[in-house]
């Protein structure tokens, strides 16, 4: 329980420091995330943020280059979350506005990162989809599942031994 000596510590912004880096750009996304789901007549002068939209993207830039580009960090559950709200961040933006998270191919793969990495990222991009498709209000049949579980099924047969 805080006492009035330590009450001030606990809204002191260097706590956050002792916190793994990846449990605060967890809470980085989540908090991007939030603020893309607020009303758009939010008065965001109230959290003392002007141009909401730019820090949303501060906080993914930083978590992005900070945290996910780690490979550690992403190759652990909680860094397979952050790809999973980054990927609803980026549903969430406008549709067709050109950001993609990793790349316009489904099948990314980046050069200097290690297969678990490049599978957790695959990974990702197909969760991504899936959500998409589960937020999408129109039924489009069995066209989207059927891509989707081939996509899996794709991504399966190139599974690493580690998994």
């Amino acid at each position: 329980m805080p006492t009035p000596q330590n009450q001030s510590s606990l809204c002191d912004q260097s706590s956050a420091c002792e916190s793994k880096p990846i449990a605060v750009g967890h809470a980085l996304l989540g908090l991007a995330l939030s603020i893309q789901q607020l009303p758009p007549d939010f008065d965001f002068a109230l959290l003392e943020m002007h141009d909401a939209e730019s820090k949303v993207e501060s906080y993914i830039a930083n978590v992005s280059s900070l945290v996910l580009a780690d490979e550690e960090l992403l190759c652990s559950p909680e860094g397979v979350t952050c790809l999973l709200l980054l990927g609803m961040i980026y549903i969430n933006d406008e549709p067709g506005s050109g950001k993609e998270p990793f790349g316009p191919e489904d099948f990314w793969n980046d050069a200097f990162a290690d297969v678990d990495t490049n599978f957790q990222r695959q990974l990702a991009l197909i969760a991504t989809r899936l959500a998409h498709r589960n937020l999408s209000q129109t039924s489009h049949g069995h066209t989207p599942t059927g891509a989707l579980d081939e996509a899996l099924n794709t991504l399966e047969r190139s599974m690493p031994e580690s998994w």
